[in-house]
Parts: C-alpha cells; sequence; structure tokens
C-alpha cells in the first residue's frame, strides 16, 4: 500500500469545530490507514482460515474424479508464501506487511491450539508445519542479517517468540 502525503491529508476529516463539539469527540484527527488496512487484512484471512471452509476443502479430493483439485496444503502454502516473502528476499517489511504477518501468525496458532475443537486435524497438522517453518525462515533470517532495518529485525524477534510460545504449549 503506497499513497501519497496529499492524499491521506484530504482524508483526513473536517477540523473546523462546529456546534456540536464533534472534533472533540474523534479518537484522531487524521485518516486511520493502518487501521484500515488491518480490517480488509484480517477479513480476507478470517475467511480463508476458517473451520467450515476447510472441512469443505478437505471433502474436494472425494468429490472429484480429477487428479487436480483444490486442496488444504495448496491453501496453507501459498498464503504463507504470500505473506512471508519478504524472508526469502531478505528484504525489510513495511509496517503494512508487519501487521498482516502477526494476524497470521495468531490466525495459525488458533487453527494448531484450536480451543474450540472445531477444526479439522489436517488444518492443526498444517498449522503446526507452517508455525514451524516460518519460525526456521525467520532464524536463518536472523542469523544472517546485514541491512535489516529496525523496526523488521525487531519484528522478526517479537514474531519469533510468539511461535516459540506457541510450539512450546503443546
Amino acid at each position: 500500500f503506497k499513497y501519497s502525503p496529499e492524499l491521506l491529508n484530504k482524508m483526513a476529516p473536517e477540523r473546523m469545530g462546529d456546534f456540536e463539539g464533534t472534533v472533540w469527540e474523534m479518537s484522531r484527527l487524521d485518516f486511520p490507514l493502518h487501521s484500515i488496512v488491518a480490517g480488509v487484512q484480517k477479513l480476507a484471512l478470517s475467511r480463508l482460515f476458517d473451520y467450515k471452509i476447510h472441512s469443505r476443502i478437505i471433502d474436494n479430493k472425494l468429490k472429484s474424479e480429477s487428479e487436480e483439485v483444490f486442496e488444504l496444503d495448496y491453501l496453507f502454502n501459498e498464503i504463507s508464501e504470500s505473506i512471508w516473502e519478504e524472508l526469502d528476499a531478505k528484504e525489510n517489511i513495511s509496517s503494512f506487511r508487519r501487521q498482516l504477518q502477526i494476524m497470521h501468525i495468531n490466525y495459525l496458532t488458533n487453527i494448531y491450539l484450536d480451543e474450540n475443537k472445531k477444526f479439522p486435524y489436517d488444518s492443526k497438522s498444517l498449522s503446526r508445519l507452517h508455525l514451524g517453518s516460518i519460525s526456521n525462515k525467520i532464524k536463518y533470517v536472523l542469523n544472517e542479517q546485514k541491512n535489516l532495518d529496525d523496526y523488521t529485525v525487531a519484528h522478526l524477534l517479537k514474531s519469533l517468540d510468539i511461535l516459540n510460545e506457541t510450539l512450546d504449549k503443546e
């Protein structure tokens, strides 16, 4: 997501006072871009990581005679690869991508721990696989880091802490 400062400043609410005092009731006077983007990211991930969707995808193989069937491992692989592509490229991670990556870890953790016992076994197994894979990639990048900014290094360290805590629970 790249927006010009001029556009973002035009998206801010009116700051002129009115007789109702609404300026003083606003939580912030600028456009909450990160919050808006987080909402879109959360909406997409919540749909992709829904236990009902996973159950239907698992059943796809049984319902088709074709060799090429959309399967759960493909879903998990494509999502993880696209969300964590900066690790393979050893690039700095933008604030929008850091936010998405933490959400991804949280969704994988929720599936893996499955406190409500709703997710299929394959979903939990694949979550465990991807949590471990992300952890290993982060460790590798942190050991090889040379030109990463402080935000990226701090994010990767915090992500690794969350991953280690999750994987130590089971």
